[in-house]
């Protein structure tokens, strides 16, 4: 019994190739169209248990390939941190938080990002946006203490991130990721949608 047959396996090396063509879409379809001129067959790949091996096999293989290859092409830059408070006193001598870090929200109330209590390189990503159409910045500011009133609290600093692409309000999605890093707090910026770093500075 032989493994395929020579119109069977002609169509394989043709989804092979079209690998080539495509590191994502087209090879996904390609594996469509195989499976459907198999299933017109009378459901071929059934009846022959043999034959539906050596036919996932090769169907597998591309569609693993294509994975690979399309997490590498939208593997996230390396993030480029700014320092927004070196030798903090957020650390305590024994290596945790002894203050939360937190960051204004809105009516002069703030949030938790890394709690009191967090061990030594804590981190935590926040996702911020807009608020206004066509803002081309976005403004933060960054506390540390315990209480949620901004005003109890004492400020790190008021930071601006730059190079908002303009838009609706709420539309840009820009990542950012605060740190305790070697006793500094940092802080690096990305924007989801478009896929680069984006700068953050201290005002």
């Amino acid at each position: 019994m032989g493994l395929l047959p020579p119109e069977d396996l002609q169509r394989v090396r043709e989804r092979f190739q079209l690998i080539e063509e495509s590191r994502e879409g087209v090879a996904i379809r390609g594996v469509t169209s195989y499976f459907s001129s198999l299933n017109s067959k009378g459901g071929t790949i059934c009846k022959r248990p043999m034959h539906a091996l050596f036919t996932l096999v090769p169907v597998a293989l591309i569609i693993i390939v294509t994975l690979l290859f399309s997490r590498q092409s939208h593997k996230m830059p390396e993030l480029e941190p700014m320092v927004a408070e070196p030798d903090s006193p957020i650390l305590g001598e024994e290596g945790v938080l002894v203050e939360d870090l937190r960051i204004e929200v809105e009516d002069g109330k703030t949030a938790v990002i890394l709690p009191a209590g967090a061990p030594v390189e804590a981190r935590k990503w926040e996702t911020l946006s807009t608020t206004e159409k066509h803002q081309e910045f976005i403004d933060f500011n960054l506390y540390r203490g315990m209480s949620e009133l901004a005003a109890d609290n004492t400020l790190i600093g008021k930071f601006r991130i730059f190079g908002i692409p303009k838009g609706r309000a709420g539309g840009p999605q820009i990542q950012a990721r605060f740190a305790v890093n070697d006793g500094a707090i940092e802080i690096a910026t990305h924007d989801l949608k478009r896929g680069v770093n984006m700068i953050t500075k201290k005002l």
